[in-house]
C-alpha cells in the first residue's frame, strides 16, 4: 500500500555486509512507516533459507524443495487490541543464529539455494504486503583440512587411431598434471599437458575449461539432473604435429563461485572439474581428459600469501581481498518478487593471485631495468 512503507536492514558484519558464514549471527532491524491509522492482522518477520529445483524430462515435471532455515517473529505488540496500528514510524529488531550446517547459497539453470529477510503486512480481507531481500550464506570450506586438497592430480588419456595403409592402430598420448587438488576463487590453477603423438594425425590446438557441475535432485522420484556450465575457457595454440611431442604450461583463473558441497543438501550438489580437448582438425574439439577439482573458501598456506596467514591456521574464516558476484548465472523459479536480474547474487570470497615464479622472475626484472633506467 502507498501509505505504508517497509524497510528492512541488515547490520554489517566482520565481512562483506550481505555476506555471513555459518555460525554466525544474523541481524538486522525492521522499519516500518505508516502514513494513517489502518486495521491489520499481522505484521511477520521472516528469515528463511530455501532450496529448490525444477525441470521438465519427457514431459514429466520433477521438483524439490528443502528448507535449511525458517525462524519468524510476529510483531504483536505495535497492534492494539482492536487490531488497529496508530500513524507513526516503527523499528523492530531482530536476530538469529545460523546453523554451522547451513549450504552455500547458490543460483543455477535448474534451481538455486537463497536466504532471504522479509516483512509481511496482513490485513483483513486485502493481499499480504511483503517486503524482501536477500543475503549471502557462506559455508567455510577450508582446504587446509586434508592433505587430499594438497596432493597434485594427474591423469592420462590414449586415443587410438587406425592407419589404413599399414593396417596399424596408432596411438596419441595425453597426459595433464595439476599442482594441488584444491583452489579457491581469484586463484590461478597452474596445469601441465603432455603430449606424445605417435599417430599420423596433427593437432591443431588444445582447449582448456573450468565447468561447474550442478547435480539437481528430485528426492520423491528419485531422479536426478546433471548439468555443466562453463566458467572459464582457454585456448593453446600450437598443439602438437604427428609423429612429435609437446609440453604446454598454461594457468586458468577460478571465478567467484561456491565451495565443492556434495553434503549440505539433498537436492543441490556441487562440484567442479576441468576439462580437456583436443582439436584434430576441422571444428570439432574431441574430448581428452577430465580432472576434478575442489574448490574452497579458505585457500592452501602454500598458495597464498597474506600477512601473519600462518597464525590463523586453524580459522575457517580468512579475509579474502574481495567479495565477488557471478552475474551471468541466474534461475528465478519465483519471480513474484523479482525486482531485477540480480537480486538474489551471492557473493563469493575472491583472493588475490599468488604470482608464478615465471611472473615474478618477470615482475623482478622489470623492475630492476625502471631501476637501471631511473639511475641513468
Amino acid at each position: 500500500m502507498k501509505n505504508t512503507i517497509c524497510e528492512i536492514y541488515l547490520n554489517p558484519n566482520e565481512s562483506c555486509d550481505g555476506v555471513y558464514h555459518c555460525g554466525q549471527t544474523l541481524s538486522g532491524y525492521v522499519v516500518l512507516t505508516f502514513y494513517e491509522k489502518q486495521k491489520l492482522k499481522d505484521i511477520i518477520i521472516q528469515i528463511l533459507g530455501i532450496g529448490k529445483c525444477e525441470w521438465t524430462e519427457q514431459r514429466r515435471l520433477f521438483h524439490a524443495e528443502e528448507i535449511y532455515l525458517k525462524h519468524e517473529i510476529k510483531i504483536s505488540d505495535l497492534i492494539d487490541g482492536n487490531h488497529i496500528i496508530r500513524t507513526g514510524v516503527y523499528t523492530y529488531p531482530f536476530e538469529t543464529k545460523l546453523l554451522e550446517t547451513l549450504p552455500t547459497s547458490c543460483e543455477g539453470k535448474y534451481g538455486f539455494i537463497r536466504y532471504l529477510a522479509s516483512v509481511n503486512i496482513i490485513r483483513p480481507n486485502q493481499p499480504v504486503q511483503t517486503q524482501t531481500i536477500a543475503f549471502t550464506v557462506l559455508k567455510p570450506h577450508n582446504l587446509n583440512a586434508s592433505p587430499l586438497f594438497q596432493s597434485p592430480t594427474k591423469k592420462q588419456q590414449c586415443v587410438k587411431f587406425f592407419r589404413f595403409l599399414s593396417m596399424t592402430l596408432d596411438n596419441v598420448s595425453v597426459t595433464a598434471t595439476i599442482k594441488h587438488n584444491g583452489y579457491a576463487p581469484g586463484q590461478m590453477i597452474p596445469l601441465q599437458i603432455d603430449v606424445d603423438n605417435k599417430s599420423n594425425k596433427n593437432i591443431l590446438e588444445f582447449k582448456v575449461e573450468l565447468n561447474k557441475v550442478f547435480v539437481y535432485f528430485d528426492t520423491v522420484r528419485k531422479q536426478s539432473k546433471k548439468h555443466k556450465s562453463p566458467l572459464t575457457s582457454i585456448l593453446l595454440s600450437g598443439g602438437c604435429p604427428a609423429n612429435t611431442c609437446a609440453v604446454h604450461i598454461s594457468e586458468i583463473l577460478v571465478p567467484p563461485v561456491p565451495s565443492t558441497d556434495s553434503v549440505s543438501s539433498k537436492i543441490l550438489h556441487i562440484t567442479y572439474e576441468l576439462k580437456i580437448y583436443g582439436n584434430f582438425g576441422g571444428n570439432t574439439m574431441k574430448p581428452l581428459i577430465k580432472l576434478p577439482i575442489t574448490i574452497g573458501t579458505v585457500p592452501l598456506y602454500s598458495t597464498y600469501r597474506c600477512v601473519h596467514f600462518e597464525d590463523s591456521i586453524e580459522s575457517n574464516h580468512i579475509v579474502p581481498f574481495k567479495y565477488e558476484a557471478l552475474l551471468d548465472d541466474y534461475l528465478n523459479l519465483d519471480n513474484s518478487n523479482n525486482d531485477g536480474k540480480h537480486q538474489y547474487a551471492p557473493f563469493y570470497p575472491v583472493f588475490t593471485v599468488r604470482p608464478s615464479k615465471r611472473r615474478q622472475n618477470s615482475e623482478q626484472s622489470l623492475e630492476s631495468s625502471s631501476e637501471q633506467s631511473n639511475s641513468e
